[in-house]
């Protein structure tokens, strides 16, 4: 079931990724997507060429060793993968042989659009890339993994002032136990949980940092990455996996954050 939409009215989101992992198609080269470009250009004027993303796998049963639950990764298909930008920079697809991703992300004083926003825009790289394929006699896009990523940015002086504050940020993952010699200056911690009813795994870290864009501040980064395994032949399943996906990563962060910083972000 989805989680039904809040309404943020300071949302700390500064960045969502919905992607795909499918079976390489042995067809498709680095020029048919320059090729599916022509085709995105009036929407994305820009576009670069970056390393590929490794072929995602993640273990779960007997497969995962005790310990922190890693990402396996497989030898990259094809040697490049092409980004494509819309010109005001807030929306980003990008595709290579085995993935499909698609970005929205926060320039200046734009407007979260919600995750059905991203979500649309999704769809329809979807459907373009399948259309392209399908034209040009190039394969099926056959989904084996889905992904799901929120970045969020906590600028100092919001719900936070001093690393101390952490426990009042986010009571479900930090405690009150400090340095007996010392005061917390840094933090670069993650957290993993196995999702259900769904195969899939939450990954959630947070750091110190600073923002690169002037003017320069303090920030807690959160970054969530659901993701998990697909099965291709299920109908639907890659829908179904993205809102289980988003579900995720929404109500565990609302859950391990305070009512103090959820009615800042809120505007109650």
């Amino acid at each position: 079931m989805s989680t039904p939409s809040l309404d943020w009215k300071r949302p700390p989101v500064i960045e969502v990724v919905l992607g795909v992992q499918f079976d390489a198609l042995p067809a498709l080269t680095n020029g048919h997507l320059g090729w599916f470009w022509g085709d995105m250009h009036g929407e994305f004027p820009n576009s670069d060429d970056v390393p590929p993303i490794p072929p995602v796998v993640e273990a779960f049963g007997d497969d995962v060793p005790f310990g922190f639950p890693a990402l396996g990764f497989r030898p990259a298909t094809g040697d490049s993968r092409l980004r494509m930008t819309s010109a005001d920079g807030t929306k980003m697809i990008q595709v290579q042989n085995g993935w499909l991703v698609a970005n929205w992300t926060k320039k200046g004083e734009t407007e979260y659009p919600g995750f059905s926003g991203v979500k649309s825009l999704f769809d329809q790289a979807m459907n373009r890339f399948a259309l392209f394929l399908k034209e040009r006699s190039l394969g099926v896009v056959k989904p084996n993994l889905w992904e799901v990523t929120y970045i969020d940015h906590l600028p100092v002086g919001t719900v936070w002032n001093t690393l101390a504050d952490l426990p009042r940020v986010f009571p479900g993952l930090f405690g009150n136990g400090q340095c007996a010699n010392g005061a917390n200056e840094a933090v670069d911690a993650t957290w993993a949980w196995q999702l259900s009813p769904q195969p899939g795994r939450l990954r959630v870290s947070v750091q110190s940092a600073r923002t690169s864009s002037a003017p320069e501040r303090d920030i807690l980064l959160v970054r969530s990455i659901a993701r998990g395994p697909l099965d291709a032949d299920n109908e639907g399943s890659l829908d179904e996996a993205l809102n289980f996906g988003r579900s995720s990563v929404v109500d565990t962060f609302m859950g391990l954050a305070s009512d103090e910083a959820k009615r800042y972000w809120l505007g109650d």
